[in-house]
């Protein structure tokens, strides 16, 4: 168990994103605001993100993607972790739940960084990145420009590709995998707090789960 303070950060959003596409069997059922965000971990010794967002400012992919998505009040993580008293200097590890553009698209923001994502995540998406092009349909939420980023990190020894089930992989900290499900290997963050406001299990599941309904089902 650990003590660490947490904050879920806001760094854009999608006004308009149909309902359907964040809940099973709910076609046309309108549309809703939808959240994008990161958090962030402050203790044991470590400020630590969990994904990284994106940057449409440095890259033409996620422009194009940020635009196709209708992503509106994009902040950098200058911006946004200066609400939190923290430059983006300041964090030493990020941890990726997947591969996805609006989660793995700004790797190269974070200069001190030590990063870890799931063998078979990293692997699976570079084969896909391999396939024919009437196969690419399925890496519409891929940047290969992250994937290139990736792997100058790895190469340079701060990317870490873990396999499996990784318990403490920071104090209180597990890394839990869910293959073949959103991705090829999403990963949840599971942090056991032993005390403060916090105290308890708290698991972040990346896109596992988008909204509230995906857990209680629908209209509870």
């Amino acid at each position: 168990m650990a003590d660490y303070s947490m904050w879920l950060l806001e760094y854009a959003h999608v006004p308009t994103q149909p309902i359907s596409s964040v809940m099973y069997g709910q076609h046309n059922q309108g549309v809703r605001e939808l959240v994008f965000a990161y958090m962030v971990l402050k203790g044991e010794g470590h400020v630590i993100m969990i994904d990284v967002g994106l940057d449409p400012e440095q890259d033409d992919v996620a422009r194009r993607y940020v635009q196709r998505d209708n992503v509106v009040d994009w902040q950098s993580p200058q911006t946004v972790l200066a609400k939190i008293g923290l430059t983006p200097d300041d964090v030493d590890t990020v941890l990726l739940t997947h591969a996805h553009y609006d989660h793995m698209g700004n790797l190269m923001a974070f200069p001190n960084a030590h990063f870890y994502i799931q063998e078979r995540e990293y692997f699976k998406w570079m084969w896909a990145a391999s396939l024919p092009k009437k196969f690419q349909n399925m890496n519409m939420a891929i940047n290969p420009n992250d994937l290139q980023n990736a792997t100058t990190l790895m190469l340079n020894g701060r990317l870490t590709l873990v396999d499996g089930l990784t318990e403490d992989v920071l104090p209180g900290i597990d890394l839990v995998p869910a293959y073949d499900g959103h991705t090829f290997a999403s990963q949840m963050v599971v942090i056991n707090n032993a005390s403060g406001p916090g105290k308890g299990v708290w698991v972040n599941g990346g896109d596992i789960a988008y909204v509230r309904g995906n857990l209680t089902g629908v209209n509870n």
